[in-house]
């Protein structure tokens, strides 16, 4: 999928490569996620998702552009059209490997998140999903390692910048608070049971 990793290459699978083998690609790239079985497999996976939806260049430039820079329109069609590809049950996959207690999945899993929720298309299918955004706010994930943590605060900001209406105000409320108070702090409770376990 590297293959598709550049503006100018997605230009040209759109015009010249078969609808039908791309649809197929990406059906199987959602597969190959699902079922690996190792899971640096599956990381590699997850990063060639995440480089289809990343990697995007500035009209007139050729330089890539990783964080907020917007797609030119025709690049957003396309890579939404790439997304639903991938299949409807996807969004519930990517966030059950941001669960998974192997660090590289879940690694891999939030950065094709922090790739896919810098297009404004994306937010519907994510926030339909029963969770998502109490998975975004949860503090008491306890296989998370201070990486996971700065990067799942990074993408609460792009969520809390982004401003989709798919977020409702009191959803919005809370990944706030949790962009406020950092990535590390902890509940009174969580506090407690931390000395306790010392």
């Amino acid at each position: 999928m590297l293959i598709g990793s550049s503006s100018g290459a997605k230009q040209i699978l759109s015009q010249n490569e078969s609808l039908f083998s791309m649809q197929r690609a990406m059906s199987h790239l959602a597969v190959a996620v699902a079922t690996a079985s190792e899971p640096s497999l599956k990381a590699r996976h997850l990063e060639a998702v995440q480089m289809i939806f990343d990697q995007i260049t500035v009209p007139g430039s050729e330089q890539k552009q990783n964080s907020s820079a917007a797609a030119p329109d025709w690049e957003e069609q396309l890579l939404h059209r790439w997304f639903r590809w991938l299949g409807e049950p996807f969004p519930k996959l990517l966030l059950q490997c941001v669960r998974d207690p192997i660090s590289e999945v879940q690694m891999g899993a939030l950065r094709v998140l922090m790739a896919l929720l810098r297009h404004q298309w994306a937010y519907p299918h994510f926030c339909a999903v029963n969770g998502f955004i109490d998975l975004l706010v949860d503090r008491s994930v306890a296989n998370f390692d201070a990486d996971a943590l700065q990067l799942k605060h990074a993408l609460v900001c792009r969520v809390v910048d982004a401003a989709s209406p798919s977020v409702n105000a009191g959803q919005m409320e809370l990944l706030r608070d949790y962009r406020v108070k950092g990535p590390f702090w902890l509940t009174p409770r969580m506090e407690v049971a931390t000395e306790g376990a010392g």
